[in-house]
C-alpha cells in the first residue's frame, strides 16, 4: 500500500471517529440542557415522538382555534399569541427535532401539522 493511501485511510477513519464523537457529545449536550432548562408548556406524544406544545386562551365554540407553525420553535411568537389568545385558543409548538421536542422518524410533510392538531385534540383537553 502506498503512502497516499495510508493516509486516505487514516483520514476518513479520523473522520468517522469525529462524528461520532460529536454526536455522542451532541447528545449529552442536549440532554444536560434538556434538564436544566425543562418545557415551559406540555409535552404530547404524537405518536414516535413527544412534541412541545403551548396552548393559550380560552375554549369557545364560535372561533376557530389557531394553531400557528414557526421556522424554528415555539417561542418564535412571543408578542402574537397573548394577543391572538385574547379571543380564541392558539397553539404553538416546536417542530420535530426542534426546540423541546424530539425527533420524529417519520417524513416531514402537509400532513404532519393535521396529525398533530388530530393527536392533540384526541389525547389532551386543552
Amino acid at each position: 500500500m502506498s503512502v497516499r493511501a495510508i493516509s486516505l485511510i487514516g483520514g476518513l477513519l479520523l473522520l468517522l471517529l469525529l462524528i461520532g464523537w460529536m454526536s455522542f457529545a451532541g447528545n449529552i449536550i442536549k440532554r444536560d440542557l434538556t434538564n436544566k432548562y425543562p418545557p415551559p408548556e406540555k409535552m404530547v406524544d404524537v405518536g414516535d415522538y413527544r412534541l412541545h406544545i403551548n396552548c393559550q386562551g380560552g375554549a369557545n365554540e364560535s372561533t376557530p382555534t389557531v394553531v400557528m407553525e414557526a421556522a424554528e420553535f415555539s417561542l418564535s411568537w412571543p408578542s402574537v399569541q397573548p394577543e391572538v389568545a385574547k379571543f380564541t385558543r392558539v397553539y404553538t409548538y416546536d417542530r420535530a427535532g426542534l426546540g423541546w421536542s424530539g425527533m420524529s422518524t417519520g417524513i416531514r410533510n402537509l400532513s404532519n401539522p393535521c396529525i398533530f392538531c388530530h393527536c392533540t385534540k384526541k389525547r389532551n383537553s386543552f
